[in-house]
C-alpha cells in the first residue's frame, strides 16, 4: 500500500474526464442537432458540406432567379399581346384603303388613325417596364431567323429613275438582285434594314426601311415617279438621321448606316456639291480619310461620266465606287450586290455581333455553377423595328404595299410572342429540375452534418449514467489511503 500516489484515484480521475467530455459533446450534438459542430468534429465530412452547402445555397437562388426570368418573359409577352391586336387594326384599316370606293380624304381619315396607332405600338414598347429593363425596344432580333444576334446595319437605296437607267434595263437588273443581296447579308451575320429613296423627283419621294426582301423589290418597283430633275446630293444631305427625309425612315439606334447610290449621272440638277455631301457624311466633318463614324456610300455607276463623279465622296466614308465597266451587263449587277458589296459592307462595318445588339441579350443565372446560365433574347417591337414606321395610305398603292408590310410585321410579332412562350416553358421545366437538384444536394448535406437524435440520446443516456457512477468510484477511490491509518494504529 503507497500513501504518495493513489494509483486507483488517478485512473478513475482520467475516465471521469473522458467521460465528462463525451456527455459535454453528446449535449452539443443534442443542442445543436449537427453532427459536425467544429472541424474536429470531422475534418473531412466538414469540407464535404460545406461544398455541398453552397451548391444548395445557389440552387435555391437559381430557382429565385428562373421565376424573375419567366416573370419578365411574361411581361413582354403582356406588351406584344397589346401591340399584336393594334398591328392587326392597322392592316383591316389598310384593306379598307385599299377599296376603290374610298376618296382621298376617306384615306386621310384611315391615316390619322393609322398614324395614332403607331403612336400606341411605340407606346407600348417604350413603356413596357420590367425592373427597369424594356424588353421590347432592344436591338436583338428572334434567334429563330437567321442573322440572329447579328450586327445591325441599316441600308439606304438611292434610286436614279431617269429614261436612261429605266431604258436600259439597269433599274430591272437592281430588282432581280435584292433577294440576294438581303441572303448574302444575313449569311454575313449582318442584320440589314433597306430604305428606297427617289432621287429623281422634284419632292422627294421614299419608302422606310424593311428587312424583307420582297418588300424592298416591291419599295423599288413602286418609287418609279421620276420627271427630268435627278439630285443625287440634295436627296442624300436630306437622308442623314437627322434630316428631312431620314427623320421618317426609322433608323435603329446603334446600327450602322449605308448610302447606295445607283445612277448614270455626272451632275446635280438640284442644290449641292459633292464636297459638301462627303463633309455631311464624313463623321468628324473634316475630311481627313475614312473612319467608324462616316455613313459609308457606295456608287453603282452606270456611265462613264459617272465614274470619276462620286470618287471623293466613296473615297472620304470609306464606301466603294463600282465604274460601269465592271456593271455593264445585268447578271454584273447581281453579282456585285451579292457577292462584292455584302462583301464590302461586312469587312467595313466589322459585322459579327455588335455592341449595341449585345444589349439586347439578357443572361439568366439557371444553376449553382458559373456556366449555367440561359440566354434571353429581347425584341425591338417598335414601329421601326417592326418596319411599319413609314406605313401610309395616302394611295392605293401605298394601301398594298402597307399590307404586305403589316403582314411581315404580324408574322413577326406572333414569332416574337412564340419565342416568349417557349422561353417560359424551358424555364418552368428548368425550375421544376433546380427544385429537385437542390432537394437531392440538401439530403445528401443532412446525411454528413446533421445529428442522428435517437443515436446522440442513447449516447447521453449512457455517458450520463457512467459519469455519475465514475464520480461515485472517484470518491471511493479516494477513500483507499486511509486503510493505511488502521494499520499505523495497530
Amino acid at each position: 500500500m503507497r500513501i504518495n500516489h493513489n494509483i486507483q484515484s488517478i485512473n478513475t480521475y482520467r475516465q471521469l474526464n473522458l467521460t465528462q467530455a463525451s456527455v459535454s459533446k453528446s449535449l452539443e450534438k443534442l443542442s445543436s442537432g449537427l453532427r459536425i459542430n467544429q472541424a474536429a468534429d470531422d475534418a473531412a465530412g466538414l469540407a464535404i458540406s460545406k461544398k455541398m452547402q453552397a451548391q444548395v445555397r445557389g440552387l435555391n437562388q437559381a430557382e429565385r432567379n428562373m421565376l424573375d426570368g419567366i416573370s419578365l418573359t411574361q411581361t413582354a409577352d403582356g406588351g406584344l399581346a397589346g401591340i399584336q391586336d393594334m398591328v392587326q387594326r392597322m392592316r383591316e384599316l389598310a384593306l379598307q384603303a385599299s377599296n376603290g370606293t374610298l376618296t382621298t380624304e376617306d384615306r386621310r381619315a384611315i391615316q390619322k388613325e393609322l398614324e395614332q396607332l403607331k403612336k400606341g405600338i411605340n407606346e407600348i414598347a417604350n413603356n413596357t417596364d420590367f425592373n427597369g429593363i424594356r424588353p421590347l425596344t432592344q436591338e436583338v432580333t428572334t434567334p429563330f431567323l437567321p442573322g440572329a444576334n447579328a450586327a445591325m446595319v441599316d441600308i439606304v437605296f438611292f434610286i436614279d429613275y431617269s429614261g436612261s437607267m429605266l431604258g436600259a434595263n439597269r433599274l430591272d437588273a437592281v430588282i432581280q438582285g435584292i433577294s440576294g443581296f438581303v441572303d448574302g447579308l444575313t449569311k454575313k451575320s449582318l442584320n440589314a434594314n433597306i430604305a428606297v429613296v427617289n432621287i429623281t423627283t422634284q419632292n422627294p419621294y421614299y419608302k422606310p426601311f424593311s428587312e424583307n426582301a420582297l418588300v424592298i423589290k416591291n419599295n423599288v418597283e413602286t418609287l418609279n415617279t421620276a420627271t427630268s430633275l435627278t439630285k443625287p446630293y440634295e436627296n442624300i444631305n436630306k437622308t442623314v438621321p437627322e434630316g428631312e427625309i431620314g427623320q421618317k425612315l426609322g433608323y435603329r439606334s446603334g446600327s450602322e448606316k449605308i448610302f447606295v447610290l445607283f445612277t448614270d449621272v455626272d451632275n446635280e440638277s438640284g442644290s449641292g456639291s459633292e464636297g459638301d455631301t462627303a463633309v455631311l457624311l464624313e463623321g468628324t466633318n473634316d475630311i481627313l480619310g475614312y473612319d467608324e463614324d462616316d455613313i459609308q456610300t457606295y456608287v453603282f455607276s452606270f456611265g462613264s461620266l459617272a465614274d470619276t463623279a462620286f470618287d471623293q465622296l466613296t473615297d472620304t466614308t470609306g464606301g466603294k465606287l463600282y465604274k460601269s465597266d465592271e456593271i455593264s451587263t445585268a447578271d454584273d449587277v447581281k453579282n456585285k450586290l451579292q457577292n462584292d458589296l455584302t462583301d464590302d459592307i461586312e469587312n467595313n462595318s466589322g459585322g459579327g455581333i455588335s455592341s449595341e445588339a449585345q444589349k439586347g441579350i439578357l443572361y439568366l443565372q439557371v444553376g449553382a455553377n458559373q456556366s449555367d446560365e440561359m440566354e434571353i433574347r429581347l425584341t425591338n417591337a417598335t414601329t421601326a423595328g417592326l418596319g411599319i414606321h413609314g406605313v401610309s395610305v395616302d394611295t392605293h398603292e401605298d394601301a398594298q404595299l402597307a399590307i404586305m408590310q403589316l403582314d411581315v410585321a404580324i408574322e413577326k410579332v406572333s414569332m416574337e410572342r412564340s419565342k416568349y412562350g417557349a422561353y417560359q416553358n424551358a424555364l418552368k421545366y428548368l425550375h421544376t429540375n433546380v427544385t429537385n437538384a437542390a432537394e437531392n444536394a440538401t439530403s445528401s448535406e443532412s446525411r454528413i452534418t446533421d445529428a442522428n437524435m435517437a443515436f446522440e440520446m442513447t449516447e447521453f443516456t449512457k455517458r450520463n449514467i457512467l459519469m455519475q457512477s465514475g464520480q461515485a468510484m472517484f470518491a471511493q477511490s479516494n477513500q483507499l489511503p486511509q486503510g493505511i491509518l488502521e494499520l499505523l494504529k495497530s
